[in-house]
This record gives structure tokens, C-alpha cells and sequence, in this order.
């Protein structure tokens, strides 16, 4: 063989163009990709719902306690409550997910 054969340029060309394709979006495995993507994304969205409800009830309740001297009894009470909240939050998301998903199939 030798290296300037049309044959192997011509395969190698179409390899080259479907490898492109699959990273650029427009292949066959561009849905799977995409889906994933934004399955992390709303994992990521969780993630952060949580910690920030936590965060938040954290930071009310210090607040209340500084006002009241009830150290930490507030503090801790609106740390759950945050907690509460963000988990109703995550379990929202979560049904809005499978509700997008189910329309999708």
C-alpha cells in the first residue's frame, strides 16, 4: 500500500467526519450526550438546593438567636426547617424531571 491511497484517504475521511459529528452534536449518540448533560446539570441544581436551604436556615436562625440570646436554639430549629425545604424542593425537581422525561418517550 502505499500512503497516498484514495481508498484508505476516503475511509479515513469518513471516520474523521462521523468522529466530528458524534463530539459536535449532530452524530447518532448526540441525544444520549445531551440527555446526560442536562441529567447533570439538575443533579448539580439538587446538589445546591440543598445546601443552600441549609445554608439559609443557618443563617435566619443565627440571626433570630443574635436578636433573642437564644443561642442556639433557633439556629438549630431553622437548620431543619431549611433542610425541610429544600427537600420538598429536591423532590419537586425530581417529578418535574420524570414528567419531562415521560413526555419525551
Amino acid at each position: 500500500m502505499t500512503e497516498g491511497d484514495p481508498r484508505n484517504l476516503d475511509q479515513f475521511d469518513a471516520k474523521l467526519k462521523a468522529a466530528r459529528d458524534r463530539i459536535e452534536g449532530r452524530g447518532e449518540g448526540s441525544k444520549t450526550s445531551s440527555y446526560n448533560d442536562s441529567l447533570a446539570g439538575v443533579g448539580y441544581r439538587m446538589s445546591i438546593e440543598l445546601v443552600v436551604g441549609i445554608c439559609a436556615g443557618l443563617g435566619l436562625g443565627w440571626l433570630v438567636d443574635t436578636q433573642m440570646g437564644t443561642k442556639p436554639w433557633f439556629m438549630i430549629g431553622f437548620m431543619f426547617l431549611g433542610l425541610v425545604a429544600a427537600i420538598f424542593n429536591v423532590v419537586r425537581l425530581s417529578k418535574d424531571v420524570q414528567r419531562r422525561i415521560d413526555k419525551q418517550d
